[in-house]
């Protein structure tokens, strides 16, 4: 059996009800297996302006086949008009875990 490649999708969002609501979708949507919501501060400057903003930030356990995909939602979802979309690959994980993400992203397994 081939290990499943896994990777981690990054956004951030201005709220918690937008947070809960996209990962919802990825998640009932078979796109990904878990979406951790986290709370953090963010510092950047945005069209010249220094900013410090409370922001939510989504990390999206799901496989490599399936970041396009979720790519998509994100952007049809976001309310920000540069949001940052970014995926980390896993290079190790322990292999249960891994067969169970690439089980739950699975979008062409429908339960009966």
């Amino acid at each position: 059996m081939v290990e499943p490649e896994i990777i981690l999708v990054i956004t951030t969002l201005d709220s918690i009800r937008d947070a809960k609501n996209l990962s919802r979708t990825l998640v009932n949507e078979k796109l990904c297996a878990c979406v951790q919501i986290e709370q953090v501060k963010s510092l950047f400057e945005w069209e010249g302006k220094l900013s410090e903003e409370a922001e939510i930030r989504l990390t999206i356990k799901t496989v490599s086949e399936n970041y396009e995909a979720i790519e998509s939602v994100i952007l049809e979802m976001h309310p920000y008009e540069l949001p940052e979309i970014i995926s980390i690959p896993v290079n190790n994980s322990y292999r249960p875990f891994s067969e169970w993400v690439a089980d739950q992203s699975d979008q062409d397994t429908e339960e009966e």
